[in-house]
């Protein structure tokens, strides 16, 4: 069998694999807006240990439901986040994450597109900004 061709079998599972995906996808965003929302309860509480889980979880997640940006996000939340278990908690770099899943949420950006890099700039600069305070 080449690599191409696949068992019927096998096309059935793909086939129903992607129902699943395409299925879910639909909704993610209403998902997504729930996992901000632990996140910000967690940061708020100052448990880092759960924010983290939770940006772990958005990072696996948004990626499979077309929500690349939000995989992006989280991945870079969840390294300062590690980082702040040891030099403590910074509530400005955290805010400035909560804000930019918020506008990802309302904007609706999912993967790499002007408003995507728009974004990323901005945090990017403001995070800059916040060191040289």
């Amino acid at each position: 069998m080449s690599k191409n061709q696949h068992t019927l079998q096998q096309r059935e599972m793909i086939l129903r694999a992607q129902n699943f995906l395409d299925a879910e996808s639909v909704g993610y965003g209403e998902k997504l807006a729930a996992l901000i929302e632990q996140l910000r309860a967690a940061l708020d509480s100052q448990d880092l240990a759960q924010a983290i889980r939770t940006t772990d979880l958005i990072q696996g997640q948004a990626g499979t439901f077309g929500w690349s940006l939000a995989t992006e996000v989280a991945g870079w939340l969840k390294r300062l986040l590690n980082k702040q278990k040891e030099e403590g908690i910074k509530i400005q770099v955290n805010d400035l994450f909560l804000e930019s899943f918020d506008r990802i949420l309302t904007e609706k950006i999912k993967t790499e597109c002007e408003a995507a890099v728009t974004l990323l700039l901005h945090i990017e600069a403001t995070l800059k900004h916040i060191k040289e305070q």
